[in-house]
């Protein structure tokens, strides 16, 4: 995180620092909602898989692109593909797979509240530093 304004320091290298605070606020907030969309797509295959698992019936719907689906069969209940990366791909049990997804949305929801919480302090010392660059200024001007 950036450093506060030095004591002395200008009013100009006091803007710097702010322009820096609100970079970094922005970059926090696009993580964010990256994250927001990792843990949405793994709780979403991870309900998927807890849904196949307990229905009776073989058949599922497989989406092909523009909300459009297949009717397909699972022929297999004991084992599911599942990414390890780099594209890579492995046949793991179920449960290991059902279990890795809980696992992952744990770590995504852990890392939310950390980076939600680094966004709220950087938020809480620019607004420090803006009311530090008003009493600098001249009354009714800016930088």
């Amino acid at each position: 995180m950036a450093e506060a304004a030095p004591e002395g320091a200008t009013v100009e290298q006091a803007l710097a620092v702010l322009d820096s605070y609100h970079r970094q606020i922005e970059a926090l907030s696009r993580q964010v909602q990256f994250l927001q969309a990792v843990h949405e797509e793994t709780r979403r295959a991870r309900e998927a898989l807890e849904g196949l698992r307990q229905e009776k019936s073989n058949e599922v719907l497989v989406p092909v692109g523009a909300n459009t689906f297949i009717h397909a069969q699972a022929t297999r209940k004991d084992k599911a593909l599942t990414g390890i990366g780099a594209g890579l791909s492995v046949e793991k049990p179920w449960a290991d797979v059902e279990k890795r997804l809980t696992e992952r949305e744990a770590e995504v929801r852990a890392e939310l509240e950390r980076l939600s919480q680094a966004g709220m302090r950087l938020q809480d010392e620019a607004a420090a530093l803006e009311e530090e660059i008003q009493a600098a200024m001249p009354q009714g001007g800016r930088a």
